[in-house]
């Protein structure tokens, strides 16, 4: 089960309703619940992303099983 907790946020209520319609939700909890869940996606692709930026075209050449060096 998963914990969670009750808290109360002034949400300005044209921004909600604007983001359930972009989320697709119906409530104003489901709302932030899945913006929040968006948000750490987002991040979790950035650092990803970052991660295969920073790869050389060696390290991308190891990686593919041709041992060291670099291609070609």
């Amino acid at each position: 089960m998963v914990k969670m907790i009750r808290t109360s946020i002034s949400l300005d209520p044209d921004v909600v309703q604007d983001a359930r319609e972009a989320l697709g939700t119906k409530t104003t909890a489901e709302t932030v619940r899945v913006a929040l869940d968006e948000v750490l996606k987002r991040e979790a692709r950035k650092a990803v992303w970052k991660l295969e930026t920073d790869m050389t075209l060696e390290d991308l050449w190891r990686m593919r099983g041709h041992g060291s060096g670099s291609p070609g």
